[in-house]
């Protein structure tokens, strides 16, 4: 039918219209360069991994490691499985400032911030998802210590059937990469401690992409008007 739109709000929504809009998306050909202008966006035709099978998983919970907005279990043609974390921010009408928010988190980590607001930080989330891998991999934890424990206790995944299914999923993965999806920053992005293997995306970027503007378009235009926009930073 042709006379049935959904229409979301702010971050969830551009979101749920990008990755349920790709996964819907009846041309095989269309769909793979829509998954490709995300996960592939910077790298070269000589280091792109061939995939062929992707799984999305919106809002899933990792219980006291948080709900990253999706992630993607995708399975490469030798059978090995690449997890990406991505997060996504959006400016909800103000500017959103990337250098600004790590300047938060690190103080944070210092100690210096007790803004009860750092759990949206996007580093703080991108940091739990660092933590969890540490706790799936056995492996040492590092300087985001600070993230490691809940009221002084250490960050469990408890015992939700779900959360722990996702979890046995993720652990068969062979490698892990983070994306971020942001606003379109006036500021050069900069080196970020620990966090130098996240990839960053702009949301103007991606809306300019044919691949996937057909999903975008109208979720971007019903969230933003004028120079005021729930998505883009202002101009």
């Amino acid at each position: 039918m042709n006379n049935v739109n959904i229409l979301g709000y702010s971050e969830r929504g551009v979101m749920n219209a990008l990755f349920y809009g790709i996964t819907y998306e009846k041309d095989e050909k269309k769909q793979r360069a829509a998954i490709e202008a995300i996960i592939n966006a910077e790298s070269t035709n000589e280091t792109k991994t061939n995939y062929q099978k992707f799984d999305f998983y919106m809002e899933f919970s990792l219980s006291e490691f948080g709900s990253p907005d999706l992630t993607i279990i995708a399975t490469d043609d030798n059978k090995k499985k690449t997890a990406f974390f991505v997060e996504a921010k959006v400016s909800n009408g103000k500017r959103y400032n990337i250098n600004n928010e790590y300047r938060k988190f690190d103080r944070y980590l210092k100690n210096e911030n007790n803004d009860k607001n750092h759990a949206s930080n996007l580093f703080f989330q991108l940091g739990l998802k660092k933590c969890y891998l540490q706790l799936i991999k056995e492996s040492e934890v590092n300087k985001l210590g600070r993230l490691i424990k809940v009221s002084d206790n250490p960050r469990k995944l408890g015992d939700n059937v779900v959360v722990k299914k996702l979890s046995e999923i993720i652990k068969t993965c062979n490698s892990f990469k983070f994306l971020a999806i942001i606003p379109k920053q006036k500021e050069q992005l900069k080196e970020y401690e620990f966090f130098s293997d996240v990839k960053f995306l702009y949301w103007e970027d991606l809306c300019e992409k044919d691949s996937l503007s057909p999903y975008l378009s109208d979720v971007i235009k019903f969230n933003g008007k004028d120079k005021i926009s729930l998505i883009f930073n202002p101009k």
